[in-house]
């Protein structure tokens, strides 16, 4: 039994470390993007003071922040630093504290899932339909498919995630807890 775990545990870790440099990739790609935005605003601010403003910066802005939001939270998961409240959990056992890290990691698997979905048709209905940006006539579908790819991304950060922590549930394992 004990042997069984390990070759599981040595294959969710491959698997775990090949879901974190994407993620890690997907958010350093979100930094360029965020960078660009950022000069892209501070020219756009410069530029319009002395002349016109720069045509298509809030819709550049619009897309570009919907990819930097979903292309950077599976890497915020694989670093927890996403926002928890733990005050009352600290009171309680490792194995409870265990128990409702599962609860929630499946309710969050379902939710985050079912929003992949919907990304995907969202995506196909913009691309059907011939959706583009009113200035600047950028299809809007390919924003809507990369936020569809961070939603996926940080799907398979949960479900590492879950299976890790079933894994020390299993075990009785209590380091590391929250």
């Amino acid at each position: 039994m004990l042997l069984y775990f390990k070759s599981i545990t040595n294959k969710i870790d491959i698997k775990k470390n090949i879901i974190h440099n994407l993620s890690k990739y997907s958010e350093k790609i979100a930094v360029v993007i965020l960078l660009f935005l950022m000069l892209l605003t501070a020219a756009d601010v410069i530029v319009r003071f002395f002349f016109r403003p720069i045509t298509g910066v809030i819709e550049i802005t619009q897309l570009g922040l919907a990819v930097i939001v979903f292309a950077s939270i599976g890497y915020s998961q694989v670093t927890k630093e996403h926002i928890r409240i733990d005050f009352f959990m600290d009171f309680l056992p490792v194995r409870w504290q265990r128990l409702n890290d599962v609860f929630i990691y499946t309710l969050m698997l379902g939710l985050f899932g079912v929003l992949f979905k919907q990304l995907l048709v969202f995506g196909d209905r913009m691309k059907a339909i011939n959706m583009f940006t009113p200035v600047l006539n950028m299809p809007v579908y390919p924003a809507i498919y990369i936020a569809a790819i961070g939603v996926l991304l940080f799907w398979l950060v949960l479900f590492t995630d879950l299976i890790e922590t079933i894994i020390k549930l299993v075990r009785g394992d209590d380091t590391d807890a929250i």
